[in-house]
């Protein structure tokens, strides 16, 4: 039987909350973007990771989490699969290999993948490339996409009222 620590069973929580409550919509996803509820985690990147931000600190205080911004490449070479895209790093020791922590991968074409908790250096062995442009420890408020519309930190707090408390703490 295979263990899940309690970040990645965490993460696991948040997907199934904001699948199961339906919370992803046309209010919480990028403007440059068409909600698709085929594809609902589609756009979504942004605000679900600065929620996601939030309610990992929330749960876990003495661990270091950061927020990402830049691209994920499923193939570098032919850099098909290519996207913006936002996610969070888990930082398990000021050493060791970050950890990605993403609760929108399926968004793309070719990645099956619900939530993907593994390090940068294992992601790439199977062709997964998380390019970070930016990382912060506090996003800049607001967020600069640049885009009209609500900010992505707005779109996370909606996100965030909707998400039942216990999966919050």
């Amino acid at each position: 039987m295979t263990t899940i620590n309690p970040i990645t069973e965490h993460l696991y929580v948040v997907r199934a909350q904001i699948e199961t409550a339906g919370i992803w919509s046309e209010s919480t996803i990028s403007p440059t973007k068409r909600f698709d509820p085929e594809r609902p985690s589609s756009g979504q990147c942004a605000p679900t990771s600065l929620a996601l931000l939030s309610i990992m600190r929330a749960r876990f205080p003495d661990k270091v989490f950061r927020f990402n911004a830049g691209q994920l490449r499923i193939d570098r070479a032919s850099g098909s699969g290519a996207g913006s895209h936002h996610w969070l790093t888990y930082h398990p020791e000021l050493a060791a290999e970050p950890t990605v922590l993403d609760i929108t991968p399926d968004q793309f074409e070719g990645i099956e993948e619900t939530v993907i908790a593994r390090p940068l250096c294992e992601l790439a062995l199977t062709g997964l490339y998380y390019l970070a442009y930016e990382q912060h420890d506090s996003p800049p408020d607001p967020l600069k996409e640049g885009l009209p519309g609500m900010s992505a930190r707005e779109r996370a707090d909606i996100l965030l009222t909707a998400i039942e408390p216990q999966t919050l703490a």
